[in-house]
């Protein structure tokens, strides 16, 4: 409580009572026990004042002039990388990403170009776009819709495209773990290219195939993370014909907006094309930066 006098001053305290005679009876840490009639003095409760909110962090400057939105965030990335499988070689990899988050809403853009060379020779060059919108319905249970599409011209595979469409839910999340599952349907198209053996004419295939997704994010200590994932395909016609994609990456923070990132890539397809071996892996080293 507060108690104001008729000149204005304020004592702050605790109200005890008001007597017969009509005086206020009031006890305060610097006064302690004082008495005033109580038309000398005016009680009111006191207003608890709200702390001030935590200042937020500076915008990076290039988010101020290009005005981006808060949900929007913006990566770009170089690294390196190398593969084994159908070939085996170095490449140099240039990356842009884009996430945008809200409650609901997750949807994310990987662009990336490689390029590889070997004896002076250019053997791959590799354009790739990874798409992926997911929505929750609420703290368990969300949609999953993703689009990929491939272009080489140099590798056997000219181009592959993939769509993705899944309901899903998490079945572990907390504050450092996060573990989902999901279970739909994906199509995939391939078209291969002209150079292949026996001069045969390019083909295409397109199959419609029964999937599942498994995804695991930990954040074990500050400023680690470590992704886990599992894509499991299976022709709905041919049980022979099933393909997986094993990825698993640790991101360290570096300076402020820096990360490296190591992930190691498995590609395995049962049934592949002639020519292909049926597995391929890489390891790829990146610095992200991210604004």
């Amino acid at each position: 409580m507060v108690l104001i006098l008729e000149n204005g001053d304020k004592i702050q305290g605790e109200y005890i009572d008001t007597d017969e005679q009509g005086n206020i009876h009031f006890r305060s840490e610097q006064l302690g026990n004082i008495s005033i009639a109580a038309d000398k003095a005016q009680l009111v409760k006191a207003t608890a004042v709200k702390a001030a909110p935590p200042p937020q962090p500076a915008k990076p400057a290039i988010r101020q002039w290009l005005h981006i939105p808060d949900p929007l965030k913006i990566s770009l990335s170089a690294g390196y990388s190398s593969s084994k499988g159908n070939t085996t070689y170095k490449q140099k990899t240039a990356a842009i990403g884009f996430d945008w988050v809200t409650a609901n809403h997750q949807i994310s853009s990987l662009n990336q170009i490689k390029k590889a060379d070997a004896n002076d020779q250019l053997i791959s060059d590799e354009k790739r776009s990874d798409n992926l919108w997911q929505y929750n319905f609420n703290e368990r249970v969300y949609s999953l819709f993703a689009a990929r599409y491939y272009q080489d011209d140099i590798q056997k595979i000219d181009s592959q495209a993939e769509l993705f469409l899944a309901p899903g839910m998490y079945i572990m999340k907390n504050k450092k773990c996060r573990l989902s599952v999901a279970a739909g349907a994906d199509f995939i198209w391939e078209d291969l290219a002209a150079a292949i053996p026996g001069g045969a004419d390019p083909q295409s295939d397109k199959s419609l195939r029964g999937a599942l997704y498994e995804a695991l994010d930990c954040t074990p200590v500050q400023n680690l993370m470590l992704k886990q994932s599992v894509v499991y395909t299976r022709d709905v016609k041919e049980s022979d014909d099933y393909r997986y994609r094993f990825i698993l990456a640790v991101n360290a923070a570096l300076l402020e907006g820096f990360t490296l990132s190591v992930t190691y890539n498995v590609g395995y397809n049962n049934v592949p094309q002639a020519g292909i071996k049926k597995k391929q892996t890489d390891i790829m080293t990146m610095l992200n930066y991210r604004f």
